[in-house]
């Protein structure tokens, strides 16, 4: 919406209604229509779908430039690893823009010459409450099915139905890395811990990926040896709902 107001162009919003209030003040900010719908993000946009006329829709993966934009993040890592790569990446995942961007990135920077064929082991970090992708990983299938009835208080990781999931499974698999998830119950103390350790204020959705790599380090998946990179994918201002 800020992009859209920035540009002269209206721009229509659609979240499901449960969202703290934060995200739609900052939506009405910059003067876009917002329509609230009961439901997740999967039914909000299936309502964004059956009125849309003449739009362009810019949910996840319906249009190139987030992938896009993500990759840059696997740039940077290894930029900053003097042209490196870590042994472990964890993506706290919802719609998957972050593992298949990385992946992409890794795969353009050898073939730059910038890098080898090495690649670091992804790992997509879910809520207990909807993970679809660790369900697809475990069952070894090549499809992501569902997942009825999802709740989590990682609203950004509340997709019961990732559109590209076929393109997540295969970054994950090909990069011999996995899925994780991490107890509903664990997620508010992780970002209380990480606040009083580190002064961040996390997103739920962060804490799962922390969360999660310590279930992966308890189980003997990741050593305490190797290097690990973990994306931070937000901050905890905006969910006033969470006390």
């Amino acid at each position: 919406s800020a992009y859209c107001a920035a540009a002269g162009v209206p721009s229509y919003i659609f979240m499901p209604d449960d969202t703290p209030e934060p995200f739609f003040e900052s939506c009405k900010l910059f003067g876009a229509e917002i329509v609230r719908v009961s439901g997740t993000i999967s039914e909000a946009g299936q309502e964004m779908r059956k009125r849309n006329g003449d739009w362009v829709d810019l949910s996840t993966t319906k249009e190139p430039y987030r992938v896009e934009g993500k990759k840059t993040l696997g740039f940077e890592i290894s930029e900053q690893m003097g042209w490196g790569v870590p042994d472990v990446i964890i993506c706290p995942t919802g719609g998957g823009t972050a593992i298949m961007g990385i992946w992409k990135a890794f795969e353009e920077l050898e073939a730059l010459g910038l890098i080898g064929s090495e690649r670091p082991r992804l790992y997509a970090a879910q809520s207990g409450g909807c993970a679809p992708i660790v369900r697809a990983i475990e069952k070894g299938t090549d499809n992501v099915e569902p997942w009825v009835n999802s709740e989590t208080m990682a609203l950004g990781l509340r997709v019961p139905s990732p559109f590209s999931g076929r393109l997540i499974l295969n970054a994950i698999r090909s990069s011999g890395g996995g899925a994780v998830a991490v107890a509903e119950h664990d997620i508010e103390p992780i970002r209380r811990m990480t606040g009083k350790l580190e002064g961040l204020d996390i997103s739920p959705e962060s804490a799962v990926g922390i969360a999660g790599l310590r279930n992966l380090v308890d189980s003997g998946t990741i050593d305490y040896d190797e290097e690990v990179v973990f994306l931070n994918t937000g901050g905890g201002a905006r969910y006033t709902n969470i006390s």
